[in-house]
């Protein structure tokens, strides 16, 4: 059984399940030729194979089940310093965080992703990191600073890198800003 096109259902799935954009599984898919949701131009990638894919000049990369490099736009390398709050959608096996607070629309994650779990995170020590801008994807503005870690936040709470943060310091952002 060959895969499904782009925004049907996998086998075992509901129709109305899959995100345009998504494979199912909800694994991302790139925009086509460089292009996001109503043909506006995005930067070019600096790597945009997935981890263990040959072809990257990237050696930080989103781990399997993050959104690809190509929805972020002015990919740079960066040090973020001691004290930079960070938060994410998702259990901490992702390696893909944003600023802390940033609002939900301006991250562009499928809409769906907004009903997960949210944690909040402080840098404890320097660790360099990709940072980009969300482009906009999901009928959402995006313009959110995203990182991608150079390991998974599991991993990086349990070197010290990161600490969670809990109670006010770790309130769900707005959902739209």
């Amino acid at each position: 059984m060959g895969q499904p096109a782009p925004g049907q259902p996998g086998p075992g799935q509901p129709p109305g399940q899959v995100p345009n954009g998504y494979a199912p599984g909800g694994q991302p898919q790139a925009p086509p030729n460089g292009q996001v949701p109503g043909g506006q131009p995005q930067a070019g990638p600096t790597g945009t194979a997935q981890p263990g894919h040959p072809g990257t000049d990237q050696p930080i990369q989103p781990l399997r089940g993050e959104p690809p490099l190509t929805l972020y736009r002015n990919r740079q390398n960066t040090v973020l310093q001691p004290g930079t709050e960070l938060d994410r959608f998702g259990d901490p096996d992702g390696n893909v965080m944003y600023a802390i607070r940033t609002p939900y629309n301006q991250r562009s994650l499928p809409p769906q992703w907004a009903g997960r779990n949210y944690f909040a995170y402080r840098v404890q020590r320097p660790v360099q990191v990709l940072s980009g801008t969300a482009v906009p994807w999901f009928e959402q503005p995006g313009g959110g600073t995203a990182y991608v870690l150079p390991a998974s936040v599991d991993e990086l709470l349990g070197d010290g890198t990161l600490v969670a943060l809990s109670g006010n310091e770790a309130a769900r952002p707005p959902m739209e800003g």
